[in-house]
């Protein structure tokens, strides 16, 4: 008999364990064992380890799409687009960390379910951002690989930041809104002016400092 409950306990605690450990570190077994259930209740509800894999995958991309689409919802300014897209972002990564870093490492070591899976969302957002941009200028072939580039670095820009947000906590200790709030800013002008304008005003802070000395 279909028990959800128990579907929910096999699918949250993989999601523990991948996180923990990786993917091809955790095994059905062990994954049961810490269930109370048993290998015969993972291949009904999700016929195999990589079935299970597959389903994580799917859940964090249902969860995070409304916050991708309201990133592009009543928006009249790349700036406005990369702000919202930014702090929605951060939200997922807040709500689902284990779901983002699971992902993520899969994604980075080469496991080509997460690949194909996420090949697929990411078209679907990256059309998103197309049809943003043909408000403003006709997008074509040629600017598609720019596209895709700036659309990948922008994610990393938020993500890989943030994983390391328990190592800022021990080093700046402030990085709760005031650290989420600098970050946004931070990350919205770079994707939008790049690097120069942040060295600009870390020297001429840098500058008022030293004179102030």
């Amino acid at each position: 008999m279909y028990n959800n409950d128990l579907r929910e306990k096999i699918l949250n605690t993989a999601i523990r364990l991948f996180a923990k450990q990786g993917y091809n570190a955790t095994g059905v077994r062990q994954i049961t064992k810490e269930a109370d259930t048993t290998v015969s209740m993972v291949s009904y509800y999700f016929g195999s380890k990589e079935g299970i894999l597959q389903e994580i995958i799917d859940d964090y991309f249902r969860k995070i799409q409304p916050f991708v689409d309201t990133a592009f919802k009543d928006t009249t300014s790349h700036e406005m687009m990369i702000r919202n897209f930014v702090n929605n972002y951060l939200t997922i990564i807040k709500d689902y960390p284990d779901q983002v870093r699971i992902v993520n490492h899969e994604l980075a070591f080469g496991n080509s379910k997460v690949e194909d899976l996420r090949t697929e969302h990411v078209k679907r957002h990256q059309n998103k951002i197309q049809d943003f941009i043909q408000t403003d200028t006709q997008v074509n072939k040629d600017i598609e690989y720019e596209m895709t580039i700036l659309w990948s670095a922008l994610m990393g820009m938020v993500v890989y930041p943030v994983m390391l947000k328990p190592i800022y906590s021990k080093i700046f200790l402030d990085t709760d809104q005031e650290f989420m709030d600098r970050f946004v800013d931070i990350i919205t002008t770079m994707a939008l002016n790049g690097m120069q304008p942040l060295l600009e005003k870390m020297m001429s802070m840098h500058d008022v400092m030293h004179s102030n000395s």
